[in-house]
């Protein structure tokens, strides 16, 4: 039997920094925004509460977003391995030269893609409730005119 191999492109390589030197870049600012923000809060420093929630309530729906995308994205390749029973998927370009696997190796593949979905949506509902208690503090500031 014949083993099926698709070679690594170097176009997807390149895209796939890009696209993690994004999400990385969101991350490095928005953790320390979210610590400034305990602190300043501890701090009862209203200037700079309010410049941190205003960069908040940017960052971190956008974090919600790309967190969601990869959501819906996991659960789509989930569905496609279950369809054609392999991984990679036809016509799917890598970033390495990967060996075809069918069976309990594309099962395990399914598996994985379904927690990692999982934990995706769970910090999806985190961000989210983040934000709302963001911009509940908000509208507290902005209607006492702090």
């Amino acid at each position: 039997m014949k083993k099926e191999v698709i070679e690594g492109d170097r176009a997807t390589q390149i895209k796939l920094v890009i696209l993690l030197s994004i999400f990385i870049s969101i991350l490095v600012v928005a953790v320390p925004l979210s610590e400034k923000y305990e602190q300043i809060r501890k701090a009862d420093n209203v200037e700079e509460l309010r410049e941190s929630i205003n960069l908040l309530l940017i960052f971190l729906p956008v974090e919600a977003v790309i967190l969601g995308c990869l959501a819906v994205l996991s659960i789509y390749f989930g569905f496609q391995i279950i369809k054609h029973g392999r991984w990679p998927l036809d016509g799917m370009r890598v970033i390495y030269r990967r060996k075809v696997r069918r069976g309990k190796y594309a099962s395990a593949m399914w598996i994985g893609l379904k927690l990692i979905a999982a934990l995706f949506i769970f910090e999806v509902c985190l961000k989210l409730y983040k934000w709302y208690l963001i911009f509940k503090v908000y509208k507290v500031l902005t209607w006492m005119d702090l």
